[in-house]
């Protein structure tokens, strides 16, 4: 047996037709020049993709109202198979909501979590230990309202796991709240965050190595960074700006990430079409604006760094096209933007380390 090769791969997923090509499968350990290996079909509209944090396992959604003939959405497990680099179904599940947008893994691999833009709600699943779904162990139906036309409902947009304590977050863009839910059995609330009415709250990001997080803001365009109390609990800390002063265009924030050292944050911004850059320092209040760079194409909805830092690949939904661009070690700023692959309404990209 030919000893194991460990390689980085990129997965990009978008909207479109179950019987069409959703899921795009990249060899990237040339960081710049990612070579494709497969495509997989068969999971409609996967918008949100997620691996597994020790199998090469991956989760899509299918964010839709209609999964398998019956109402709602559903969450896919997907084996990344390391003879052909080719992803095969391992199981699905109804999402038990409409539009699933968003999933989270705990850092033990044991559970799956699931955010529904369309219901608003959350939902919490087993993993078997070959990382398929097992039987759901909780769910949870946000409540409220905001401002705007997007906000005439509960929209959850975002889930996000902290090991320590055993917390998840829940963004709800419709109810202008990250709800802080009790991970354990069941979702139990502990404590509401509330956004800036009409402000629009989209994703969140936590700092690798301090009780650190950030949210993206869609609706009105802003950054806001949060100390974490020991219980979990949201501080708010800072609010900046996703745009430049003098932007006069119609935009929507959309990705929030940290860099693997936490003294970078990135945002994207759909309409402006650029990547917002921050310097993080020792305190969630020490943020600033740093620099504005074009995605190289439209509507940027999400953004991932390569394992090594070296670049960022961005899915510029409206536009069609996956681009990478090249980090300046030194700075953390972005440089010109390169496509490298052209895909229907690519949403979502993600990185991960494999052994072939």
């Amino acid at each position: 047996m030919a000893p194991a090769m460990t390689t980085t791969v990129l997965l990009a997923g978008g909207y479109g037709p179950a019987h069409d090509v959703t899921i795009e499968v990249f060899e990237i350990d040339d960081p710049l020049r990612p070579r494709r290996i497969s495509g997989h079909a068969g999971v409609e509209n996967a918008s949100f993709l997620e691996f597994h944090p020790v199998l090469p396992v991956v989760y899509a959604v299918s964010e839709t109202t209609q999964f398998d003939g019956r109402p709602g959405g559903g969450v896919v497990s997907l084996l990344l198979d390391p003879e052909h680099g080719a992803l095969r179904e391992m199981n699905r599940v109804s999402s038990l909501g409409d539009g699933p947008c968003h999933v989270a893994i705990d850092d033990e691999g044991r559970r799956l979590f699931v955010a529904n833009y369309l219901s608003g709600s959350v939902a919490a699943y087993e993993l078997h230990a070959d990382g398929s779904i097992g039987a759901p162990v909780g769910s949870a139906q946000h409540r409220g309202a905001g401002l705007t036309a997007r906000q005439t409902g509960p929209h959850a947009h975002c889930v996000r796991v902290l090991s320590t304590p055993q917390v998840l977050y829940a963004v709800d863009l419709g109810a202008d709240e990250v709800i802080c839910y009790d991970a354990g059995e069941q979702l139990v609330s502990t404590s509401v965050w509330a956004a800036k009415p009409g402000a629009g709250p989209r994703h969140l990001a936590v700092h690798p190595n301090r009780p650190i997080a950030a949210l993206v803001n869609e609706l009105d365009n802003s950054l806001v960074t949060f100390d974490i109390a020991p219980t979990g609990e949201l501080a708010a800390a800072a609010t900046l700006s996703t745009l430049p002063c003098d932007a006069k265009v119609v935009s929507l924030a959309a990705d929030v990430r940290f860099d693997s050292s936490g003294h970078r944050i990135y945002v994207s911004n759909r309409g402006h079409d650029s990547v917002a850059l921050y310097s993080c320092g020792a305190s969630a209040a020490d943020v600033d604006l740093v620099a504005h760079v074009a995605t190289g194409g439209r509507s940027p909805r999400c953004l991932v760094l390569h394992p090594t830092g070296q670049v960022m690949y961005a899915a510029n939904q409206d536009s069609d096209v996956l681009t990478v661009l090249a980090i300046d070690p030194s700075t953390g700023r972005p440089g010109d933007a390169l496509p490298f692959h052209a895909m229907a309404a690519p949403a979502v990209v993600a990185t991960r380390e494999v052994e072939w």
